[in-house]
This record gives structure tokens, C-alpha cells and sequence, in this order.
């Protein structure tokens, strides 16, 4: 027997269920014009400057501007930019086009890029993601250099909250350890 909830779900449909879509990320000519000017200023210094310092605040437990959270697990570990009131929407696409390219700098290849939407009964959300692997040794162990990393950037709304940059790495035989986030983190933040 159904219960009042799955008839009324029924009949009117379910609100709180998201609606979801998935695509391939792509960027407009203009998108890598416009991009390229805003790489190339003193507005990428001066961002890179500012996650940077916030970080370095956030390990001795202070919170600078903008709010740079510390993600550490015994896989996994990175960083999350709040955006919220402190970086605009383009500005924040161009920050993840921008990490991405210089982890492309290293051994490391785009397994994956794309964009959800996901539409809520109040908002929708939009991410925006990258992810990126080392290209691999052809012998084992496989240098797996920081692991694979997932850049992504959570708007809703328009409006970014949140910008990660997440390394997971594997804790198997057939691969080297891990190089280490902070590594990582100081070849991003140090322009």
C-alpha cells in the first residue's frame, strides 16, 4: 500500500527532487581571449597573492580574505576558496581555468571536464569541473606524482561559493607515495 506522500508525489510530482543535467565543459573564443588579458594583469597576482596569504593564515588557525579552508584526510587533501562576496563569478571560472593550465604544466593530462546544473526548489546550483591524472609510468611502481586532482567550482545562483582543488591519491602497492599537497599548493600559490 502507498503511502499519502508517494500519491500526492504522484499526482503533483515530487518538488524536492533536483533536476538534474550534466555536459561537457566548454569555453567560448572569447571566454580564452578575455582569460588571457585577465592571466596576464595584475588581477591574477594579486588573487594568487591573497589565497595565498589566507592560507598560510588558515594552518595558524586564522581566517583571512578570502576564507581558504583546509581539506586533509589519509587520501585526500586541498584546499576550498570561499568566493562569497569576495570574488566574482568570471573572475572565479578564470581561477579554474588558471589552475587547471599549470597543473597541466606538470605530468598531468584532462581525464574529464564538465558542468551540472542542478536545478533546487530555491536555487541552482552550477559546478564546474576539471579533472586532471599524471600520466603514468609504463612499469610499476607508477609515479603517481600528488594523485589525481579534481578542480571544481560550485556557483549558485551566478554567484560562486566555492572553489576546490582536491588531490586523492592511491594507497597501493603498484604505486610511489604521493608527493605531498603543500608541495602542490606552494607550485599554484607562488606566481
Amino acid at each position: 500500500m502507498n503511502s499519502f506522500q508517494d500519491i500526492y508525489n504522484k499526482i503533483f510530482g515530487n518538488k524536492s527532487t533536483p533536476i538534474n543535467h550534466q555536459e561537457v565543459l566548454v569555453r567560448s573564443e572569447q571566454f580564452y581571449v578575455d582569460y588571457g588579458h585577465w592571466k596576464n594583469s595584475f588581477q591574477l597576482k594579486d588573487r594568487i597573492q591573497s589565497i595565498r596569504d589566507s592560507r598560510l593564515l588558515k594552518l595558524r588557525k586564522i581566517i583571512g580574505e578570502p576564507d581558504v579552508h583546509i581539506l586533509s584526510t589519509t587520501t585526500s587533501s586541498g584546499i576550498a576558496i570561499s568566493c562569497k562576496d569576495q570574488i566574482e563569478i568570471t573572475e572565479a571560472k578564470y581561477l579554474l581555468e588558471w589552475f587547471k593550465d599549470e597543473i597541466l604544466k606538470l605530468t598531468y593530462k584532462k581525464a574529464n571536464a564538465d558542468v551540472s546544473l542542478i536545478a533546487r526548489d530555491e536555487y541552482v546550483e552550477t559546478i564546474e569541473k576539471y579533472y586532471l591524472k599524471p600520466i603514468i609510468d609504463t612499469e610499476p611502481p607508477y609515479d603517481q606524482q600528488y594523485g589525481n586532482i579534481l578542480l571544481e567550482l560550485n556557483y549558485l545562483d551566478n554567484q560562486p561559493s566555492f572553489l576546490k582543488i582536491l588531490a586523492n591519491s592511491y594507497m597501493d602497492r603498484s604505486y610511489k607515495k604521493a608527493s605531498p599537497f603543500n608541495d602542490l599548493a606552494e607550485y599554484l600559490l607562488n606566481v
